[in-house]
């Protein structure tokens, strides 16, 4: 049964980066609920992909706007919406807002992904994610399936690099974009914004509470 002193939820849709982590760690801070990761995702084009399963945003823009309503009904005063896979934001996570609040629903929700607060940044399993995931959950991160084959071309700590092109399919980043995490990802980095993250979450809790 719910504690009926924490009065605000958190959940995160369509993420792997982190699979709740980060919502535990700002519970742990600060209090609240953790609702189970959703690992749906909608948009991006990553269907073309083998092994990428992408759905129809509808249903899960009517999921998110029904777990609103029940957080509302059952007395949350706020509610964190983390987006894992960027564009469940703009396929689910905002249209589920914007269904909740078209039906009356008034408590106040964030939705979000990662890289928005200032000072952090993002990118597509590159340098940001990797060191998250490293930090986070560092048994599933192999940084040798990438490195020394080859290690002459390591980019710039600055440096952007789409690997999705066709024509790199046998590099071993291909499908990566962003500053490579070869030699730019590490526990530590994910260490440093995981802990932004969490202090702009909580910040945002502490004025939606205080009706800020």
């Amino acid at each position: 049964m719910r504690n009926r002193e924490q009065s605000f939820g958190f959940a995160a849709i369509g993420g792997v980066c982190g699979e709740g982590k980060i919502e535990l760690s700002l519970a742990s801070k600060i209090g609240g609920i953790v609702y189970p990761p959703v690992f749906f995702g909608s948009g991006g084009g990553h269907s073309d992909y083998e092994h990428s399963y992408m759905f129809e945003p509808e249903p899960m823009q009517s999921i998110v706007a029904q777990l609103l309503a029940r957080f509302e009904r059952d007395g949350f005063k706020a509610a964190i919406l983390i987006s894992g896979h960027y564009p469940n934001k703009q396929f689910i996570l905002d249209p589920g807002l914007e269904t909740y609040r078209e039906n009356g629903g008034t408590m106040p929700v964030l939705t979000l992904i990662e890289n928005e607060p200032a000072g952090l940044e993002g990118d597509h399993a590159a340098k940001w994610e990797t060191s998250y995931q490293s930090y986070l959950h560092p048994e599933t991160v192999d940084m040798d399936a990438i490195s020394g084959k080859p290690d002459d071309d390591i980019g710039g700590p600055d440096e952007r690099i789409n690997w999705m092109k066709d024509e790199l399919k046998d590099h071993p980043c291909y499908g990566i974009v962003g500053v490579d995490p070869r030699g730019h990802a590490s526990p530590e980095v994910g260490k440093e914004c995981t802990g932004k993250l969490i202090e702009f979450l909580g910040d945002w809790v502490a004025g939606a509470l205080n009706g800020a």
